[in-house]
């Protein structure tokens, strides 16, 4: 059970860091005015839909009503609210209502580039670094979830085949 529960959470942490490599690329493609392809119109819905989800996860979080897939938003909204606190504009308190407000917010300039639309440079800037700082978080995740499996692991057991003796 113990690996299994490893395994599940490093292929979660790749599957957000892989979105979050493509989200950023293409928001560099989209800020240097690059044609955006099909490609990235769909990963940018991807971002959308994440966004979604870490809005769920709050929502789920102030109702107390849990859904089917309450871990996985939770997670999701607590590993946003851990970027956007660390984001460096933030030096006052902020509440529940407006870090969802500044969700929204990506959510909706997301929506617009989707649709063919301009959004300014700072709000391009700023979609950009929420999502990197996310796919940073998400890579030292990454990285402690391997080291303590290996740590974990004695060195006898990555034995293939028992040892003979003579």
């Amino acid at each position: 059970m113990y690996i299994q529960d490893h395994m599940h959470r490093l292929a979660q942490s790749f599957k957000w860091g892989f979105l979050f490599d493509r989200i950023v690329e293409t928001l560099c493609r989209y800020e240097i005015k690059q044609e955006l392809t099909e490609k990235d119109k769909k990963t940018l819905d991807e971002s959308v839909s994440f966004i979604e989800m870490v809005l769920n996860g709050g929502k789920q979080i102030t109702t107390g009503i849990y859904q089917t897939n309450a871990l996985e938003s939770l997670m999701l909204y607590n590993k946003s609210l851990s970027v956007i606190l660390s984001m460096s504009d933030l030096t006052t308190e902020i509440n529940v209502a407006e870090i969802e407000e500044m969700l929204k917010e990506l959510k909706n300039d997301l929506q617009k580039i989707v649709k063919g639309e301009q959004i300014t440079s700072e709000k391009v800037k700023r979609i950009k670094e929420f999502f990197n700082m996310l796919r940073m978080t998400t890579l030292d995740e990454s990285a402690t979830i391997i080291n303590g499996f290996y740590e974990s692991r004695s060195p006898d057991k990555w034995e293939l085949a028992p040892k003979i003796s003579s």
